[in-house]
């Protein structure tokens, strides 16, 4: 492995690790939604973790995903580089989650199995130039385009980069934090 390899992968790691130390705490991944959705939740609101997690083999993973309120699944990923791929990504979690929650006799069960909103969001800090906030569809990889895609899914990018998002970065502490340690280190 060539050393510039290495370190990007490093880079990687401890940026995603120290995110997910983080967001893994109700009172931070609260104040991120606020900030987000310009909410005013409080560590009592009820808030369930959705995260798939690798378990014994190597299969999907996401970075933060939970229900507040029974009202959203937010699924909430950090991205170091641009990655073009996370409409479908965010797809293929939000199946998994759903597969979760329910059981499989469920699926077929005459009466509507009632879902929680889904919100995609990515906070993106690495070093390509990104605008402050772009939104990415799932219907722009479609192969043939259509006024009204069948299955549409929309994903908000923030840069948060130090300097970058400054008004998100405002309003959450801890990820304004979480910017200025990735640009120090």
């Amino acid at each position: 492995m060539n050393t510039e390899k290495k370190e990007d992968t490093l880079v990687r790691n401890y940026k995603d690790s120290v995110f997910r130390m983080l967001f893994n705490e109700k009172k931070n991944l609260i104040e991120l939604y606020n900030a987000l959705f310009d909410a005013d939740y409080d560590e009592d609101t009820p808030l369930e973790f959705e995260t798939i997690e690798e378990v014994l083999f190597k299969t999907i993973k996401n970075d933060i995903a939970f229900t507040i309120e029974d009202r959203y699944i937010v699924l909430v990923e950090h991205q170091s580089t641009i990655n073009e791929n996370m409409a479908v990504r965010d797809l293929v979690y939000f199946s998994t989650i759903i597969q979760n929650m329910f059981s499989n006799k469920d699926f077929y069960r005459r009466k509507a199995l009632i879902l929680p909103n889904p919100s995609f969001i990515v906070l993106y800090n690495g070093t390509e130039e990104l605008p402050d906030f772009e939104t990415i569809r799932l219907s722009d990889q479609y192969r043939l385009e259509e006024e009204n895609p069948a299955l549409q899914l929309t994903v908000k990018v923030y840069n948060v980069n130090e300097g970058s998002a400054t008004e998100l970065l405002n309003k959450c502490k801890i990820l304004w934090e979480y910017s200025r340690f990735v640009a120090i280190v």
